[in-house]
């Protein structure tokens, strides 16, 4: 039987060693391209491309959401089991499912051609998705406004300053870049804009796994997650909690 304990703070340590890991490759493949002059290197620089689709980045940021989709479906199931209110904590899940899709996929892309025929979009508005998306926000916020109230201080604190992080940049800079590239078209500066704003959105991901992982182990205490043979399958099963909190300096 194999049991498995994750702590919140490495796990987020790992994370941010991730993103740094794809900063630097990032770095690395801007000076193969414009001071080596090698745009690919075995196709390997646009892999770590910030702002690009289907590779490194897109992988690790759509994973990241998928991750803390899993953490969010856990909390609901942990308050179900005990009787308690659990849909918010399911709809959360829901959204933050749709949110790793769309990372990968760019959904949100598709909407930009149809909401320019409805509204003629320039300057900040030049990338159009950000009109029903913000909109959805808008909602979103109003909705869950009393479900955060009743958070313990620092879930509540950990989530309004992780989700401030997300949005600077996936609407903040995304306005910004739009601007930008309605302006002056392709370029250093709108790689730059790009760059931050995805580096904000993976600080944020990041900083609101660590407080979901916070949140279980203070809430549920520890959670063990085993896995044991079952005839010749084999079965994961979850007790009350799947995480236990170190001892401080651990």
């Amino acid at each position: 039987m194999l049991k498995i304990a994750l702590s919140p703070k490495k796990i987020f340590i790992f994370l941010l060693l991730v993103i740094l890991f794809l900063t630097l490759g990032h770095a690395a493949g801007l000076y193969s391209r414009y001071a080596l002059g090698h745009p690919s290197v075995y196709g390997l620089v646009p892999m770590f491309e910030f702002g690009g689709e289907g590779n490194f980045v897109a992988a690790y940021s759509a994973s990241a959401l998928l991750f803390a989709s899993l953490l969010l479906a856990a909390i609901s199931w942990a308050h179900r089991a005990n009787g308690e209110k659990f849909t918010a904590w399911l709809m959360l899940s829901l959204i933050f499912l749709f949110l790793s899709i769309d990372e990968y996929a760019a959904l949100h892309e598709h909407l930009v051609d149809p909401v320019r025929e409805v509204v003629a979009t320039t300057g900040y508005l030049y990338y159009a998705w950000v009109i029903p998306y913000s909109l959805a926000l808008l909602v979103f916020v109003a909705s869950y406004a009393r479900f955060l109230l009743r958070l313990p201080r620092e879930t509540a604190l950990l989530f309004v300053v992780s989700g401030t992080v997300f949005v600077s940049g996936a609407v903040g800079f995304e306005l910004l870049g739009g601007n930008e590239h309605y302006v002056n078209g392709l370029g250093g500066r709108l790689s730059a804009l790009v760059f931050v704003e995805e580096l904000l959105e993976m600080l944020g991901i990041a900083l609101f796994n660590f407080a979901l992982l916070r949140y279980i182990v203070r809430t549920f205490g520890e959670v063990v997650m085993t896995l044991s043979p079952d005839n010749k399958a084999r079965q994961v099963s979850t007790s009350a909690a799947a995480f236990r909190e170190e001892p401080a300096g651990s």
